[in-house]
């Protein structure tokens, strides 16, 4: 799930760790956004789509070097 989700937020490779956590806020809806009844799953959700976009910013360095 989280996969799908990263990749429907539309940030380039390129973005900063802030510019994914922006657009993860404006793709959830309002209420829990501020919630601190789902504060621990929404932590783990910018966790995973962090480490997500990590791996894309890693996978975009490999293969602009040439590496394919």
């Amino acid at each position: 799930m989280n996969q799908a989700f990263y990749n429907r937020l539309g940030v380039p490779v390129t973005a900063s760790n802030r510019e994914v956590i922006r657009a993860v806020r404006n793709k959830l809806m309002p209420e829990f956004r501020s919630s601190r009844y789902v504060r621990v799953s929404r932590h783990r959700l910018l966790r995973n789509v962090l480490d997500l976009h990590d791996a894309a910013r890693k996978l975009y360095i490999h293969v602009t070097q040439g590496n394919i």
